[in-house]
């Protein structure tokens, strides 16, 4: 019988709620509260060996489930984008990731430049400025025609 992804996620999806349900209430039949006084021995429906088979089953259930869907991923080949799904869904996650890059670029405050100001024989020019008024004042390097960096001069 065959089933398409959807089928097999939606079946999926049932199984992990069985699984969650049958640990849930194993965690609320498993203890049984008594006083000190209490000398009765207080009868639980919980059995652990039962549970624990049927967790098995349900666990091995969704194994092959899962093993199904990543089959089916790395085999089938989507239309139009020459790739498996499996690939396809990493190609979402990139583009995701390209899109919260972008979303945030974008939302940076946005800079303007100023033109340079001469302070006496000092030449200074404001660095990239925000609308804030707000400047930032960088310092200009001025090389010297016979000027040698330390690492280009010889000894």
């Amino acid at each position: 019988m065959k089933k398409s992804n959807t089928e097999l996620m939606k079946e999926l999806k049932e199984l992990q709620t069985l699984i969650n349900y049958a640990q849930s209430r194993e965690d609320r039949t498993c203890i049984v509260t008594y006083s000190e006084n209490d000398r009765d021995v207080v009868e639980s429906e919980y059995d652990y060996e039962t549970t624990r088979n049927h967790q098995a089953t349900l666990q091995k259930e969704e194994r092959n489930i899962k093993k199904l869907l990543a089959m089916s991923n790395a085999t089938t080949i989507v239309d139009g984008f020459d790739m498996t799904i499996a690939e396809a869904l990493v190609y979402l996650a990139q583009l995701s990731q390209n899109k919260a890059r972008m979303t945030r670029l974008a939302s940076r405050e946005k800079l303007t430049r100023e033109r340079p100001i001469m302070a006496g024989r000092n030449i200074a020019r404001p660095a990239m400025t925000s609308k804030k008024s707000r400047t930032i004042w960088v310092p200009l390097i001025v090389r010297l025609p016979n000027y040698k960096s330390p690492s280009t001069r010889r000894i």
